[in-house]
């Protein structure tokens, strides 16, 4: 059994009121990390890296997929911190 599982379908920011299309964030990312791994998240600016952290602190909610964290745990009933870069 995996601690984090995060399997993200499809995350996109969709362009309200412009005639321009929806921007998609990240597709089709699954990932599992084990109790006691480490895992970093690195990429070029504007590859998703911070959509993905919002999503699995619950900042963001709307997206494709589920992330669970252990047995039956979502991030709705964990303790979670959070600190921005800036």
């Amino acid at each position: 059994m995996h601690d984090i599982s995060i399997c993200i379908d499809k995350k996109e920011f969709l362009n309200f009121g412009s005639n321009k299309n929806s921007h998609v964030a990240i597709e089709n990312l699954n990932i599992k990390i084990l109790k006691d791994e480490f895992c970093s998240i690195i990429g070029p600016s504007g590859c998703g890296k911070t959509t993905l952290l919002n999503l699995i602190s619950g900042l963001d909610k709307i997206y494709d997929g589920n992330i669970s964290f252990g047995k039956k745990k979502t991030i709705n009933n964990l303790k979670k911190a959070y600190m921005f870069q800036t």
